[in-house]
């Protein structure tokens, strides 16, 4: 897994295609995000996001791709 940010857009490169993950992220951890090039979740979070916003938010999408990846 790859990540970059760049701004307020943070990218994670997945090995896998990884479309489903928008409808289980909505479902299961109540988060909207973007696939982009089959395999690179997008998220784009407000500009003026606080350390723990931004801290619950890894743990719920890191949580998302672990389920997903095994």
């Amino acid at each position: 897994v790859k990540v970059d940010v760049g701004g307020v857009m943070i990218g994670i490169r997945l090995p896998t295609p990884c479309a489903e993950l928008v409808a289980q992220a909505r479902g299961e951890e109540n988060l909207f995000l973007n696939v982009t090039a089959d395999s690179v979740i997008r998220l784009l979070p407000a500009l003026v996001i606080t350390p723990k916003e931004a801290d619950e938010i890894i743990e719920r999408v890191s949580r998302l791709i672990h389920k997903f990846l095994s």
